[in-house]
């Protein structure tokens, strides 16, 4: 499995007359391996099904970070760069329901998926990072969930 994150923050402030700006790019790329499960299960022999989906993935790569802090009348205060190489496992989940057609070659399906990216590089870490400046053990976990809709045609 190949993956790629990329988070991006922009943030300015005024302070008097002026103002002060921040902005960070945390950006990640990784190779792995991919272990899971699928199942499926028909109900009321109407074309009806219920689905559930699992996945573990470790990958390595590596998290490639910058920092910029910009004043409009000192220019720049702070530049700073970073980069990281680590194993980032993720563990998945998918669960829903969905209809198909007599021959199975139509579907039509929705669900409820979760993620989460473990030792992950965030924005607020980076940011503390530098501010501190200590970057030992700078990550957490990232979680993405949300609805999700298929539409297949299998032939």
């Amino acid at each position: 499995r190949y993956a790629h994150l990329t988070q991006q923050f922009r943030e300015s402030q005024p302070i008097g007359p002026g103002s002060t700006g921040v902005g960070t790019n945390v950006n990640f790329d990784g190779l792995g391996s991919r272990v899971g499960l699928l199942g499926q299960r028909k109900a009321f022999n109407r074309g009806f099904l219920f689905y559930g989906k699992a996945f573990a993935d470790i990958l390595v790569g590596n998290f490639r970070s910058d920092y910029q802090q910009i004043n409009n009348f000192q220019q720049t205060q702070v530049w700073t760069s970073w980069k990281d190489f680590r194993p980032v496992p993720i563990l998945e989940y998918e669960l829903g329901a969905g209809w198909q057609n007599c021959s199975g070659n139509f579907r039509i399906s929705g669900g409820y998926y979760f993620a989460c990216w473990f030792n992950t590089v965030s924005t607020s870490n980076y940011i503390q990072a530098v501010q501190t400046n200590n970057y030992v053990n700078v990550g957490n976990a990232i979680t993405f969930d949300g609805l999700v809709t298929r539409l297949q045609y299998l032939w």
